[in-house]
């Protein structure tokens, strides 16, 4: 953050600036329970991957405190559970993989899993086309 303060000091534009995350955290905490049941979202972040969860969530708070007083465009994508397979993602390709889904839409199908070439796919997306700068949305397959 402090390179991207730098820029904005010195009145240059900073980069779009994307941070990954993981549905159950913040305002997603519901998507996480429909995707992932309520069992599965209690377990992971409190005892499975608690410290990892607890990371990520001091991130976001730490993103969303400040990216309007720093003067920053920060985007954050929130991944379901991400799975490797024989999938292979041809980038040039416009049929999308994955779904991008803001809190707010709370009848989309959600996803247990999503493929990690899916997350890149959408993390290039979304910082070429600017959809959902400062914006925090979840990714499904």
């Amino acid at each position: 953050m402090g390179a991207l303060l730098s820029l904005r000091k010195a009145g240059k534009t900073p980069p779009r600036f994307l941070s990954m995350s993981s549905i159950v955290l913040g305002d997603s905490a519901e998507q996480g329970r429909r995707a992932w049941g309520c069992f599965v979202a209690w377990l992971v972040p409190k005892v499975a991957l608690k410290a990892c969860f607890e990371d990520m969530q001091a991130a976001e708070d730490y993103i969303l405190a400040n990216r309007k007083a720093m003067g920053l465009s920060v985007t954050i994508l929130r991944a379901t559970v991400l799975k490797t397979s024989s999938f292979v993602k041809d980038y040039t390709d416009p049929v999308k993989t994955y779904k991008l889904v803001p809190v707010s839409d709370t009848a989309a199908k959600l996803s247990f899993f999503v493929e990690m070439q899916s997350v890149c796919e959408a993390f290039l997306d979304v910082a070429t086309t600017g959809e959902y700068e400062d914006a925090e949305v979840s990714v499904f397959a």
